[in-house]
């Protein structure tokens, strides 16, 4: 295995750089994970409110296929509600 002479400042930017980005990495792990929770969060929100609406709501692909119902619209056809 050869081994490449670098000179010890050239080694030292580098591994400042490597902590530079290896930072930057977690940040963006964290950032992720907290949008992620939000994401979850905010769509247990909408799910609740789906599910409370009184009316009728079929939800339906871009081909009208329906892809989704709430219980209001399974109790209306009896069946039980479509998910995803």
């Amino acid at each position: 295995m050869s081994r490449i002479y670098q000179p010890e400042e050239q080694i030292t930017n580098q591994l400042a750089w490597l902590r530079q980005r290896a930072a930057k990495l977690e940040a963006l792990t964290t950032e992720h994970k907290r949008l992620e929770e939000a994401l979850q969060e905010s769509q247990e929100v909408l799910r609740k409110i789906f599910e409370s609406v009184t009316d009728s709501i079929p939800a339906t692909d871009p081909d009208d296929i329906v892809t989704i119902t709430n219980q209001r619209t399974s109790e209306h056809h009896d069946r039980l509600p479509r998910r995803r």
